[in-house]
């Protein structure tokens, strides 16, 4: 039973690898998706930065 899964895996595995290769765009794809993310991720950063700077400030008024 294990085995059979992990066969299974296995070939999943080899699959997404032939689609990788045949498809170079893919990776292109998969590395914007990735840059993005990161993007995306600093935008939040320096959202949350910017929101914590202003609540100091509005303290540092009263």
């Amino acid at each position: 039973m294990h085995n059979a899964e992990e066969k299974n895996w296995e070939d999943t595995c080899v699959l997404n690898r032939i689609i990788k290769e045949r498809l170079v765009p893919y990776h292109l794809l998969s590395y914007a998706t990735c840059l993005i993310i990161i993007i995306i991720i600093i935008i939040i950063i320096i959202i949350i930065i910017i929101i914590i700077i202003i609540i100091i400030i509005i303290y540092r008024k009263t």
